[in-house]
This record gives structure tokens, C-alpha cells and sequence, in this order.
């Protein structure tokens, strides 16, 4: 009797319309083998560029707030290496989720590995949204219309239950727990948006529960691919989480070759990423950020720009929410701030709420021009940086690539740079990341983009405005932890500095973390791709054929990248003399609104800012700080304000920094190639008059001489021999002296 085997293909997912239980979707995720070539060229790769992370060392030994964080990365990568270069028939999915999962513990989504586009055809889903209500109790809701498509697929499962029976009802637990202390357990394992609990139980119900694309995140532990949720009723569902796809997939002959068309490097690496480009800084995580699309008539749109800001009339107050700093059009983004920052100043009515809810960053200088334009006597909120010391450091800048060429600012001198092809000596002259963390601290109010011609219009302007005029305790900052990258820098600089009252809103109130004002500070971002082509670019580099060949040999071979946080920014006060960049240091909020949390699609918009705006006006009627400007007998550059009708000293007037001295501060006259341009202007207006008085009266002293000489001549010179006295001829030598000294300072 001849007995037929046939071998069953369970890699099946034929409609992208419709949703697949996580087990039989991973029969077709983890389908395609890792071979031999891709682990060795990959693994090479990663372990070499990893060490241009800025914070490799430190994630390694945090400070102690974040020691329960510590990753040593060198040590897991070699635990990686050792496991799949013995490993027989590994998943390809497998060993890119291993690397993964490495990087997605240090909870900066500037540091990440991105799978191939293979993967990037599948995202986890949750078929409904549990969010709370008024009442602070939590619910079951539908998900929004745009996510039809997930509710009627998941009901064609067949999970033997209808769970639309459950919607609308309060729930009492979650897998046998309170409702929050499930999702917190959740949010510590599955979001990695930030390194705090509040953070993260935002980033989790705001958005992570519902959506993760797995080119970055992974598929879920067994025992987490379901929930059972208890209703207040008494009823209980099992609740399932389920994944989509992007393409037609009949059979595992399908999903291999899709996968060996994602190892097909592309010729030009187009979406590299940029500091100015909205695929940059974030995007968190692949973060479906939303946009105010709703209308409230509690909030009145005074002024909108696309990716950047809308700012609302709210009762007798201004809202300015500000949902990203990476707009399509920069030119067009720094014309409208200045229009925004003028509206604000000419109305100056009531309080001015500035809202960082759920901003993901993006444009270093945007961020820095909002900053100053509120705040121009403040320091730049990006001038301090480090980055780290390594073999492969060193040989970028000897070979003089273009790597470093988004630095267009020598950090250190105040220079202002265009761009590196007309500067061929930067690169090799950045000699200061070797130096220690205390002196990286520029005193220029230099900007990266400050030389860039397109923006010489609009940046006149901008730089000569002179303040917003509102004083700290009329301007409330609402948080909900996840302000990220630029706009992380803009809330920390403004919150260390006194400038606001800082509000949190949502996170896990049961937990010890400080509420910090923002996340994932980090740095300039690199990766794989912007390495690769600058090393593609070098034309004859300074450096040895082994070593160039050794550059050359680094690639990932296939269309995802690795990306890192390239330099570690620092603050200017004290605490970061001992090497604590902003990355590591958590920034304390004034209050947090505990019971008012994220919702899912509509967080930035009216229906979110009606949720939570009102409640922190209120709060922040609790927080003591700075009021109006006062006059002190203190030095004449020190800027004072009220505090509890006592005239306290503040910061520093416009053209002066402020540097600590003990317990207090000082006054620095500042450099600033840009500061001042309108100063300068002044200055140098000022100086032409007296120069022109001077030559004027030069000349009209000339003509009377020439004149003299002329009628009285002879007279004049008919004693030629002169006698000056010894302590003349001293007093003389002294005056010339002084005028040396004196040009010499100038």
C-alpha cells in the first residue's frame, strides 16, 4: 500500500482587508530563513556602527534613577552572535526581532533597528479601545472610523464570542487585575517611547495598545496575545490581539519572495533621515501622529501651520498647541511662527497655554526659534553635545566623510558654517568631542541653519523680535511626557529655566517615577544609510586602502537600517558638570492631572484639549513662580521678578547669559553672531554716526589748519626746535599705551 503525504502550507493571508489570529499570521512572518551570508554581514554591521551611539556607555551604567534600565549593548550583541551563528534553520524574523528587542529596551526611539520592508507588511491590531471616562472609571469603546476595517474583520473570527455585546460598558479587571495595573504592566513591556512610567502608560493607551508595525516593534509574548476583560456586569470576553497585512500572501512561496525582495539594498537611499523631514524625528516608533481635525466651540483657530502649530482662542485665554516641529515647508513654517509670536505679543490676553501633547519632535532650529522668540535672553536649547570617542569616529573624520555634515555650527566658537563642501577643514578640525563634557558649552547663540540663504529673509526678523512679553506665571506648559527629541529639548530648557508652569497630564499614578516634562532628549540621529553613503561619496579619502576597505565592508544587506542617537546633548546647570546628558536626567513637572489620559486618534486636537486645558488652568493657580519684571539694586544686567511680592532675581537681560556662581548666578556678555543682529545693526549704526562726526570734524579741522598754514606760515615755523618736558614725554608713552590696550579689546 503506497501512503501520500502531503506537507500543509499554513502560510496563508490572502485579503489585506481582512485581520489574522497572531498564530497563523507568524506561520508566514517567521517563514523565511536566515542564511549564513545576511547573519554575518548584518551582525558585523550592527556591532561596528553601534559604537557611534552616543549613549553606549551610560546605557550601560545609568545614574541611579534609570539603573533598573541599564543595558550593556556590546555584551547582549555578542549573546546574539553566539546564538544564531550556531543556530540551524533560524527564523530570519527571529534574529531582526532579537536585535530588535535589544535596542527597543533602551526606550529611546532615536536608537533603533528597523527590519526589512518584508516586515514592515505587518502590524499588530486591538479590535477595540478601552479609555477613560469622566468619571475616571475605564470603558470599552468601538474604534474610530478609520479603523473600521479592523472591527468588521475581527468579527468574522471565529472566537465564538460577540464581543460588540461588550462595548460601551465599564470594565472591573483585566486578566484578574485593576484595569491600570494591567495596562501599566503592559505599557513597561511593550512601549518604548520613553524611560519614565507615565511616559510610557501614555504611549501604551494612546496608541502602542492599538497599533505597532512590526519593521520595529515584535510580536507579542504568548501568554500577552489575549486579554480577558471582566465586565462591571460580570461577564467576562477574551479579547485577542490580531495582525494585518499589506500584501497578498497565498502560500510561503509568497512570503519568501517578498522577503528576498526586501534584501535588494536600493541604489539611492531617498528616505534617508534628515533633521528636517517629517519620516525623521518621529514618527515614534512608527507613531500615527494625530492632527486637530475636529471643531469644538470652546476653541476658536486664530492661526494654523501645517505639521508645526494651531493656535486657538480659548475663553479669555490663547492655546498654542504645538503637534510637531517638522513641517513640509520650512521657510513657510518660520514665516508662520513669526506671524504666531506677533499675534501673541499684540493680543497679550489672559494666560497663554503652551500644549506639548503627544509632539514627537523633528527640526532642531524650528524648536530653537520657537524658544527664542518667547524667550530671547535665554540660552539656545541645543548648543551643548558630545559625541563619542571609537575607532570608526575617528576614521570618519580623518577621511574627511560627509557624516558630520549636518554640524553646520562650530559649537565651541560660535563660527556659523553654510554647509560642509565649503568648509573642507571642518570635519577634520572637529577635534572637540575628546574634550571634556564642561567645556562643550557654547556662549554663541548660534543655530544650525542660521547661514542657510532661503531662510536670511524671515530670519532677520525673527531675530529681531524681542519677546512674547508674558511672564512666567501667565504661561502654563501641559505635558504628557512623551514631547520627544527637539520638542524634549525646547520642554526641559524652558521648565530648568523658569520660564513656565509646567503641568503633566495622564500617566500611572501609583508609580515612583518622576513625572518627567518630555522624553528621549537624545541627539542628532544617524544611521546605516547616511553611513553608507558617505562612504559611497569619498573620493580620495586621508586615511589607509585597510582602513577605507574596513568603511566600505559595513552595510546592512537589506532595505530596513540601524539608526542612533549620534550625540548626547547636555543642559547648563550644574548637575551636568558631572556628565548627565538630558537623554539621562529627568525634569520634574510642577503638578500632574493623574486622572485625565491620551485619546486614541484625537489626543492633539480640540476634542483632547477641551479634555484637560481647563482642568490645568485651574491647577496651576497652585504653582508659585515668577511674575512681572521688578527693579533690584542688584548688578544692572540681572533681569528681577516678583515672587510673592519679594523682587527676585531671575535671569539675565537681552545680550547676556546667565552662568552659575555658588548658589546664584552671574551675567555673561555674550558673542552672538546672530544674537544680535539687531543689536549689532544698532551698534554699528551707531558707531558710522560717530566715525562720520569724527572725519566731518577731521576734515573741517583740516581745512582751518591748511588754512592757517597758508596765511601764517613763516610765522609759524621760524622757532622749529621744541622742548617737552620729562613727565610729558612719560604721560605721552602712557596715552599710547592705553590706545594699544584699548584697539587691541576692540
Amino acid at each position: 500500500m503506497i501512503i501520500l503525504v502531503y506537507a500543509i502550507d499554513l502560510c496563508r493571508m490572502p485579503d489585506i482587508n481582512a485581520v489574522y489570529p497572531i498564530k497563523s499570521a507568524a506561520e508566514c512572518i517567521k517563514y523565511p530563513l536566515l542564511t549564513k551570508d545576511i547573519f554575518e554581514q548584518n551582525q558585523k554591521t550592527v556591532e561596528e556602527l553601534i559604537q557611534l551611539h552616543g549613549f553606549q556607555d551610560i546605557a550601560k551604567n545609568p545614574p541611579y534613577e534609570y539603573q533598573h534600565l541599564a543595558v550593556d549593548i556590546d555584551a547582549k550583541l555578542a549573546i546574539i552572535r553566539s546564538k544564531y551563528q550556531a543556530a540551524q534553520n533560524a527564523s530570519a524574523y527571529d534574529y531582526f526581532a532579537a536585535l530588535s528587542a535589544l535596542f527597543l529596551q533602551l526606550k529611546d526611539p532615536h536608537t533603533l533597528y528597523v527590519k526589512s520592508s518584508f516586515f514592515s507588511n505587518f502590524k499588530k491590531r486591538l479590535p477595540l479601545v478601552i479609555t477613560q471616562k469622566d468619571d475616571g472609571y475605564w470603558y470599552t469603546e468601538k474604534l474610530p472610523f478609520k479603523d473600521q476595517s479592523i472591527h468588521d474583520g475581527y468579527k468574522k473570527l471565529d472566537f465564538t464570542q460577540n464581543f460588540e455585546q461588550m462595548l460601551g460598558k465599564r470594565i472591573f479587571k483585566i486578566n484578574g487585575i485593576e484595569v491600570e495595573e494591567y495596562l501599566m504592566q503592559q505599557a513597561r513591556k511593550y512601549c518604548y517611547s520613553s524611560k519614565s512610567d507615565h511616559g510610557c502608560f501614555n504611549s501604551f493607551i494612546g496608541n502602542d495598545m492599538y497599533y505597532q508595525n512590526l519593521k520595529v516593534y515584535n510580536l507579542p509574548e504568548t501568554v500577552d496575545e489575549k486579554m480577558t476583560v471582566q465586565l462591571l456586569d460580570g461577564t467576562s470576553y477574551s479579547i485577542y490581539y490580531v495582525i494585518t497585512t499589506d500584501k497578498v500572501i497565498n502560500d510561503s512561496n509568497d512570503a519568501q519572495n517578498l522577503y528576498e525582495m526586501s534584501l535588494v539594498k536600493k541604489l539611492s537611499s531617498n528616505h534617508i533621515i534628515s533633521d528636517k523631514t517629517y519620516e525623521h524625528i518621529l514618527k515614534k516608533l512608527d507613531y500615527k501622529q494625530p492632527h486637530p481635525q475636529s471643531q469644538n466651540d470652546q476653541f476658536s483657530i486664530i492661526q494654523q501651520s501645517p505639521e508645526f502649530f494651531t493656535l486657538y482662542s480659548y475663553q479669555s485665554d490663547l492655546v498654542l498647541s504645538i503637534e510637531s516641529f517638522s513641517p513640509p515647508d520650512n521657510v513657510q513654517a518660520l514665516k508662520d511662527l513669526f506671524n504666531v509670536m506677533q499675534t501673541i505679543k499684540q493680543t497679550q490676553q489672559g494666560k497663554l497655554i503652551l500644549s506639548l501633547v503627544g509632539n514627537g519632535g523633528g527640526w532642531v532650529s524650528l524648536g530653537h526659534l520657537t524658544a527664542f522668540m518667547m524667550f530671547p535672553e535665554q540660552y539656545p536649547i541645543y548648543g551643548r553635545y558630545s559625541i563619542r570617542k571609537s575607532r570608526i569616529q575617528q576614521l570618519l573624520m580623518q577621511a574627511e566623510t560627509e557624516f558630520e555634515d549636518s554640524n553646520r555650527v562650530d559649537w565651541i566658537t560660535g563660527e556659523v558654517y553654510t554647509y560642509f563642501q565649503f568648509q573642507p577643514e571642518y570635519v577634520k578640525n572637529l577635534t572637540w568631542y575628546e574634550t571634556p563634557t564642561k567645556n562643550n558649552f557654547t556662549i554663541n547663540y548660534a543655530s544650525d541653519d542660521d547661514a542657510e540663504p532661503s531662510f536670511k529673509d524671515i530670519l532677520d526678523k525673527i531675530y529681531a523680535f524681542k519677546g512674547i512679553n508674558y511672564s512666567p506665571e501667565n504661561i502654563i506648559l501641559i505635558t504628557d511626557a512623551l514631547c520627544g527629541s527637539t520638542c524634549s529639548c525646547f520642554a526641559k530648557h524652558l521648565v530648568q529655566l523658569k520660564n513656565v508652569k509646567s503641568v503633566g497630564v495622564g500617566g500611572y499614578k501609583r508609580s515612583s517615577d518622576r513625572f518627567d516634562v518630555s522624553s528621549f532628549a537624545g541627539g542628532v540621529v544617524m544611521d546605516s544609510n547616511t553611513f553608507e553613503d558617505s562612504i559611497k561619496n569619498l573620493k580620495s579619502p586621508s586615511i589607509s586602502e585597510d582602513d577605507f576597505n574596513f568603511l566600505k565592508s559595513l552595510y546592512i544587506p537589506h532595505d530596513g537600517f540601524q539608526r542612533f542617537a549620534h550625540q548626547s546633548i547636555f543642559s547648563f546647570d550644574s548637575l551636568e558638570e558631572s556628565g548627565i546628558p538630558l537623554e539621562y536626567r529627568s525634569i520634574q513637572v510642577d503638578k500632574v492631572l493623574y486622572d485625565i489620559h491620551p485619546i486614541y486618534g484625537n489626543w492633539q486636537g480640540p476634542d483632547g484639549l477641551a479634555i484637560f486645558v481647563q482642568k490645568a488652568i485651574d491647577i496651576s493657580a497652585e504653582i508659585n513662580t515668577f511674575g512681572y519684571i521688578c527693579d533690584t539694586d542688584v548688578d544692572t544686567h540681572i533681569t528681577s521678578r516678583f515672587v510673592d511680592n519679594n523682587c527676585v532675581p531671575y535671569g539675565c537681560e537681552l545680550g547676556w547669559y546667565r552662568v552659575k556662581s555658588g548658589v546664584s548666578f552671574i551675567c555673561q556678555e555674550r558673542v552672538d553672531p546672530r544674537l544680535s543682529r539687531q543689536l549689532q545693526e544698532e551698534i554699528d549704526t551707531g558707531i558710522g554716526m560717530i566715525i562720520g562726526i569724527i572725519l566731518l570734524s577731521c576734515v573741517v579741522i583740516a581745512v582751518i589748519v591748511l588754512l592757517a598754514i597758508f596765511l601764517l606760515g613763516p610765522r609759524l615755523f621760524k622757532n622749529n626746535k621744541v622742548s617737552i618736558p620729562e613727565d610729558e614725554i612719560a604721560l605721552l608713552d602712557s596715552n599710547k599705551l592705553d590706545n594699544e590696550d584699548a584697539q587691541s579689546k576692540d
